[in-house]
């Protein structure tokens, strides 16, 4: 398995852009009662979602990442958001698609003490949450995200594509 992590993955504007109004209080954000399997509540924001765009700001926001990660065919985006809780949640084990030659890329938008736990061959590998930093492996890959404890919102960007 192949785990690709870069820093400073997005332009410090287009960064702000988006941090400004994910973070605000007018962001629309929708309930979603389980993560994988009746596990855990969290939020979404549904970008493009069965060959549709969604959102207003798929094509301020999505169009820059996906040139950036070479995307030719686009799956799924959506950026997610969980709550501060008193203990650390992790969410079951899971893939967000199982189909081939297509990655799964998470874009943290902040810094935090949650993150993601990616799992290959009985070995797991945690990643932790740094503002601006995307982490790429096959979408065939078990992973978990990670609840945080220090800050109100954890938010990542989450595009599936080939």
């Amino acid at each position: 398995m192949t785990i690709t992590i870069i820093k400073d993955f997005l332009d410090k504007n287009l960064l702000d852009t988006i941090n400004q109004r994910v973070f605000s209080q007018d962001f629309p954000w929708y309930w979603r009662d389980a993560m994988v399997s009746n596990d855990h509540y969290w939020f979404n924001h549904t970008f493009y979602k069965d060959g549709k765009i969604l959102s207003p700001h798929y094509s301020e926001w999505i169009e820059p990442i996906l040139k950036k990660l070479d995307c030719k065919t686009l799956i799924g985006a959506r950026c997610n958001m969980n709550t501060k809780e008193r203990t650390s949640y992790t969410s079951v084990l899971h893939t967000d698609f199982k189909l081939p030659n297509v990655k799964t890329s998470l874009l943290y938008l902040n810094t935090c003490n949650g993150g993601t736990v990616v799992a290959d061959q009985g070995k797991e590998k945690y990643i932790k949450s740094e503002e601006n930093k995307i982490i790429i492996f096959p979408c065939k890959t078990l992973h978990r995200g990670v609840g945080q404890t220090d800050v109100i919102r954890r938010a990542v960007i989450n595009i599936n594509y080939a």
